[in-house]
């Protein structure tokens, strides 16, 4: 079979399964199959492809029917221009963390020689810390409550030659970090915290409900559930000065906001809007070192 032929023919099946972007999801797994750019489809689209690896696609665009994450499918996410490792022990990177981290990176900016300090509280696929430490001088202490999870940002950092700048702990929460003598010590807390309402989660796609981590996303009643105890935790590690920085579900913003204003420790929060135009992240500048 052509290439044209398939990539035609896979549209339209996975069009029928109500998959969203039927075509491109055709030429990504076609693509990562071939190990070639999306290019490559076009520039062979005569091209005759061979029954080992229309056997193996038919496999991939099966699962993909069942709304199985490309990302999963691929063991591959793009995320600030950076390759990071996936599976379904990890939440697949969002365009809308990357405001997180470009928030954070411009405050970083603003003092280019210094080397800063920061923890990545709940890593997941390391993400956020590779891509922090790749383009600027931050040395990293990342965090998660998943064991598997730290094995997938171990293996990222590493790929990405960042693992000098990376230590990594398990754990819940700030209890990762107990014994590390950190108070005081941290110019950035970062965090892309669970903020989807438990009610909210099952109203997701299938994409998302059925394959993702729910640890990593289900942020309990009304979504917050986590912002507190980040909020408090940030008190006693912060310099004076430094930043905690989160993001924050959609409409979750004023209730945030209330939370950082019952602890004196910090300022009036800076609020940043994703490029959807939607409140996204949350910077909180500690005023105080904790007593």
């Amino acid at each position: 079979m052509k290439i044209k032929e398939l990539v035609h023919r896979t549209t339209d099946y996975l069009a029928k399964h109500n998959i969203p972007s039927p075509r491109l999801d055709a030429e990504v797994l076609l693509s990562h199959l071939l190990n070639k750019e999306r290019i490559f489809l076009y520039l062979n689209w005569d091209s005759i492809l061979n029954t080992h690896t229309l056997d193996v696609f038919r496999k991939l665009v099966l699962e993909r029917s069942k709304h199985v994450p490309i990302a999963y499918l691929t063991g591959h996410k793009e995320f600030m221009s950076i390759d990071f490792e996936v599976n379904e022990k990890v939440l697949i990177p969002r365009p809308e963390t990357e405001t997180l981290v470009e928030a954070t990176l411009k405050k970083v900016a603003l003092q280019p020689n210094k080397e800063w300090i920061a923890i990545d509280m709940g890593t997941g696929c390391g993400n956020i810390a590779v891509a922090l430490a790749k383009n600027r001088n931050v040395r990293i202490y990342a965090s998660d409550i998943s064991e598997y999870a730290l094995s997938i940002s171990r293996k990222n950092a590493k790929k990405n030659k960042v693992e000098k700048s990376i230590k990594f702990f398990c754990g819940d929460l700030y209890e990762a970090l107990n014994g590390l003598n950190l108070d005081g010590k941290i110019d950035f807390i970062i965090s892309n915290p669970p903020y989807i309402s438990s009610a909210d989660f099952n109203k997701l796609p299938i994409d998302i409900k059925q394959y993702e981590p729910r640890i990593a996303l289900d942020g309990g009643v009304n979504g917050i559930d986590f912002y507190p105890k980040l909020i408090k935790g940030a008190e006693g590690l912060l310099k004076p000065n430094g930043f905690l920085v989160m993001e924050i579900g959609y409409g979750q913003v004023e209730e945030i906001k209330k939370l950082v204003s019952l602890c004196r420790s910090f300022f009036k929060p800076e609020i940043v809007l994703d490029y959807g135009g939607i409140e996204r992240v949350i910077i909180c500048t500690h005023s105080v070192i904790h007593k």
